[in-house]
């Protein structure tokens, strides 16, 4: 088995391609601890349902471009040097919407990060809200 993380990035107009220009970047989520017989190539189709543990659709799930399948966006390997501290990594990118609002987005965040999976809120404001609202829930 190889590992590796998956990190999924949203727009407000994501491209159905591998090769097509997604628009309006919003916000990232990041998860490690992924393993496979192979790391998926660029191009390839990746479960949905892989992505969460869980009853899959009875919460709120990141919604691939072409269901029920993820295209892989782009795979980063992340070598070390000789000596350097910490362990080589490969992500695996895909491109989504976030295709919820309100509570219902919340609820998308939330669920998310129980699961493990790091936000990076960037520019969307409702997602930053709800992310650093987390985080300072869980910090007092």
């Amino acid at each position: 088995m190889l590992s590796f993380e998956i990190r999924v990035d949203f727009f407000d107009k994501p491209s159905s391609g591998p090769d097509g220009e997604s628009e309006g970047y919003a916000c990232s989520v990041v998860r490690d601890g992924f393993a496979g017989v192979s790391v998926p190539r660029v191009g390839e189709a990746l479960a949905g349902q892989s992505l969460l543990p869980g009853p899959y659709g009875k919460l709120p799930f990141i919604k691939p471009v072409r269901p029920p399948f993820h295209q892989v966006r782009a795979v980063e390997h992340h070598p070390r040097a000789v000596g350097a501290e910490g362990e080589p990594s490969i992500t695996v990118v895909l491109h989504a919407s976030l295709g919820y609002e309100g509570e219902r987005l919340a609820e998308l965040v939330r669920t998310y990060s129980d699961a493990g999976w790091t936000w990076w809120p960037a520019e969307h404001a409702e997602v930053a809200r709800i992310v650093y609202g987390l985080d300072q829930d869980k910090t007092g």
